[in-house]
């Protein structure tokens, strides 16, 4: 398998955080894709698939200084939060998750940080 390429990269970091940081978008995985278990897919994908800095040489490069500081204190947050959220409930479980509401405000703000043209522009998440 051949690694991705800088840009590549970017795209595949930039497009999960937006997923992590779009509850219509989770909504829209979870019914396209049925048998997947997306709370559970979403960690997945950032830890094991996209932020892999430590496995990847080109990874550090493949962004400026700041965005790699940006990039890397959300994943210290995400990480900090992985424990407490339900993985086994669906999506409409995760968002019913004061934790998951905080992670997806994080991811959203962290985009609008590194790839603004991606973030959303209002954001959605259910408050207690």
């Amino acid at each position: 398998m051949t690694e991705p390429d800088r840009e590549q990269l970017r795209s595949q970091v930039f497009e999960i955080l937006a997923l992590i940081g779009d509850p219509e978008a989770q909504l829209r995985y979870e019914r396209d894709v049925p048998i997947a278990n997306v709370p559970a897919e979403l960690v997945c994908m950032w830890f094991e698939d996209v932020f892999r800095p430590d496995e990847l040489p080109d990874f550090p490069a493949s962004f400026s200084k700041a965005e790699f500081a940006v990039l890397s204190a959300f994943s210290e947050f995400y990480d900090a939060r992985v424990d407490a959220l339900p993985t086994r409930s669906g999506v409409v479980g995760l968002h019913g998750s004061p934790v998951w509401t905080v992670v997806m405000e994080r991811a959203n703000e962290t985009l609008k940080r590194v790839a603004p043209e991606m973030a959303l522009a209002e954001t959605w998440y259910p408050k207690e």
